[in-house]
């Protein structure tokens, strides 16, 4: 080939390779690799819930997670042991602490103890087994199992055990400890001294911003595993409720049908349930006799005022006094007129009613997606006593009891 045919070759190249090489750097970057997963290690007890939490956490900054057995090469770790255990020997990285359950002290029914000390329990406690971290509160006690605690309270008034908050029921009296009653929410229940924690922590990692993210990760996630403290269901109840005779008169004169209630009428309307029972009528079939000697029990309607002053939910008929008005004079109209006053302003009437169905009608109350099912019987005036077309009360025997509480189940 001739020389002059070579030069123009080596120009060419010379002329075309700077626009391939310009060519090739107009094109998009390559993408920048995603950042490595997560690793966080659980304690096999917290793992599924601390996965599924810390996933949806993570995933709102952009991280992946994966689950790893080997705590030290984890970024996350959540972990079972006794408050304060980390923080005695890493005080800088001793994470986040939640609570996984409380304990309560309790006692007989019958006992006369209602409030002691974290010191009283040292050496006065039977506890369950598996036993709560005694160490972790300073207490050194002999194990007893779930299923003999009621009889051995029942046994010794002043025994006390302590049982987790989950399985604690009506067969046994929760004490507060200094002040703090979990069950009932009373106290400064943030300082409860009887619950068991696990732990958030977020180990070392290199990159700053990782870092910092992780740090906020673990202390939603404590928030999120965290157990609740309870919220108590309050219900407060009391005795026979007679708004007639020498009542009915001093309320007349004071002007206000609420006066009998005026001053504990605020604290029984902070339960969440309130239930009495009405030894007496409420009706104007009748005029009321004032403070007089006299079976004749019947109040002005006005008198419900008290009742709703008092936030009663609640009111048993079912007494030995709900007739002494009006079976004779007028029929049932006094009974009659009394359920649909309760009725009218908000309360449910149980125990008595047109016929025997009604009168063993319970009532159901909800809260906080609990049912309540709440029944009235009387036993000591059997003719005031309820029939298929006749009104009345409903009778207390035990296969009436034991039918109208299977109905409401």
């Amino acid at each position: 080939m001739p020389s002059s045919n070579r030069v123009l070759i080596l120009v060419c190249l010379a002329i075309v390779l700077p626009f391939l090489i310009v060519g090739c750097g107009d094109g998009e970057p390559p993408s920048p690799s995603p950042p490595p997963p997560v690793r966080l290690a659980a304690s096999p007890a917290l793992a599924e819930r601390a996965f599924a939490a810390a996933e949806e956490l993570l995933s709102a900054a952009g991280l992946d997670l994966v689950l790893t057995g080997d705590p030290v090469a984890a970024d996350l770790v959540v972990s079972a042991a006794p408050h304060g255990a980390n923080a005695a020997t890493e005080p800088a990285n001793a994470g986040v602490s939640f609570v996984t359950r409380y304990w309560a002290p309790v006692a007989a029914l019958s006992t006369p103890l209602a409030d002691v000390t974290l010191a009283d329990l040292d050496g006065a406690l039977a506890p369950i087994d598996p036993a709560p971290p005694l160490d972790e509160w300073g207490l050194a006690v002999q194990p007893m199992a779930i299923g003999e605690i009621p009889a051995a309270l029942a046994a010794d008034s002043i025994l006390v055990a302590m049982l987790p908050l989950d399985v604690i029921d009506a067969r046994v009296r929760t004490l507060a400890v200094d002040g703090a009653n979990v069950v009932f929410g009373i106290g400064d229940l943030n300082a409860y001294p009887l619950a068991e924690h696990a732990w958030v922590r977020r180990l070392d990692v290199e990159d700053e911003a990782l870092a910092t993210t992780l740090d906020g990760v673990a202390r939603d996630l404590a928030a999120r595993l965290s157990l609740p403290l309870p919220e108590p269901i309050i219900l407060r109840a009391t005795g026979d409720i007679i708004p007639a005779r020498c009542v009915y008169a001093q309320q007349r004169d004071y002007g206000d049908y609420r006066h009998a209630f005026l001053a504990l009428g605020p604290w029984l309307a902070e339960a969440d349930i309130t239930i009495g029972s009405l030894d007496a009528s409420i009706s104007d079939a009748g005029a009321p006799i004032g403070c007089e000697p006299t079976f004749n029990l019947l109040a002005p309607p006005e008198s419900v005022e008290g009742l709703v002053y008092g936030g009663f939910d609640v009111i048993t008929v079912a007494t030995n006094h709900v007739l002494n008005f009006g079976r004779s004079d007028c029929g049932y109209e006094a009974l009659f007129d009394t359920l649909d006053i309760l009725r009218s302003n908000g309360i449910a009437p149980v125990g008595g009613g047109a016929d025997l169905a009604e009168a063993r009608t319970p009532a159901i109350v909800t809260v906080g997606g609990v049912s309540f099912a709440f029944l009235g019987y009387d036993e000591i005036a059997p003719s005031y006593h309820a029939g298929e077309a006749r009104p009345g009360t409903a009778p207390l025997t035990e296969t009436v009891l034991r039918e109208d509480i299977a109905a409401a189940r």
